[in-house]
């Protein structure tokens, strides 16, 4: 055969799979058929001292087979009782552990640091699920009211006054919110600029580039917008407002 015709073969065994693809398509036929990756033979034999001693102090009163002893412990050894206590209180330490966090994942009784009464739900809101849709639920009803008319109820959602640092109209000074309105206090004066109350307010938009707000309100039966710059603690100013409004308002693009 001449040495170009021997190019054409293919060398031998090329098509003996190598290790990670016969490891790959072993573990593809046994998830396909239901059994474990891991074999039985490894299995039994990642069994350590510490799970045969827990098991032991479940049921201390078991028959099992008695581990091999250490090589410096004799018989007779007072620290070998010492030993085999300590291990069974570990143990119990351990179990107690995982009953309590067993107790919490089921959360009964209450739930976590809010003390609200346990309702039961369905299986896939029981536990952690269910305190998050909780928290999640009671942090939008009071960031967006209960939705009523009533303006007393209304001007309570605004909480304390808070001041925080703005522009308007590139002139520093304070924005100021409380139960009344809005206001505006440059730097340097002792004056508002500018005073809008929360019944007039009409729509508040968030500015991405500047961290602001736009605050579209009416005045006299003429609509204005003022846009405050460079605001910190935007966003629970922005939820204040929002919240006032109720549904009021709609969201808007």
């Amino acid at each position: 055969m001449p040495p170009d015709a021997r190019k054409r073969l293919p060398p031998p065994l090329f098509d003996v799979p190598t290790d990670a693809e016969y490891a790959m398509s072993l573990m593809s036929i046994r998830v396909a058929k239901g059994e474990s990756i891991v074999p039985a033979s490894l299995r039994n034999g990642r069994e350590h001292g510490r799970a045969r001693r827990f098991i032991a102090s479940i049921n201390p009163d078991s028959t099992a087979t008695p581990a091999t002893p250490h090589k410096n412990i004799k018989d007779g050894d007072p620290n070998a009782d010492q030993d085999v206590h300590s291990m069974r209180q570990e143990a119990e330490e351990k179990e107690a552990v995982v009953s309590h966090e067993r107790a919490v994942a089921r959360d009964v009784g209450t739930t976590e640091g809010e003390g609200v009464p346990f309702t039961a739900g369905p299986p896939a809101e029981v536990g952690t699920l269910d305190r998050l849709k909780s928290s999640i639920e009671a942090s939008t009803a009071d960031l967006l009211g209960k939705g009523d008319d009533d303006s007393t109820e209304s001007l309570q959602g605004i909480g304390a006054p808070q001041s925080v640092p703005a522009n308007h109209k590139a002139t520093p000074g304070m924005l100021n919110l409380n139960s009344e309105g809005i206001s505006f206090t440059p730097l340097l004066s002792n004056k508002p600029r500018m005073q809008v109350p929360l019944e007039c307010v009409q729509g508040v938009k968030k500015t991405n580039r500047t961290s602001g707000l736009r605050v579209r309100y009416l005045s006299e039966g003429i609509e204005h917008e003022d846009v405050f710059r460079f605001v910190p603690n935007r966003d629970e100013i922005f939820g204040k407002l929002v919240g006032w409004g109720g549904k009021r308002w709609k969201k808007v693009p």
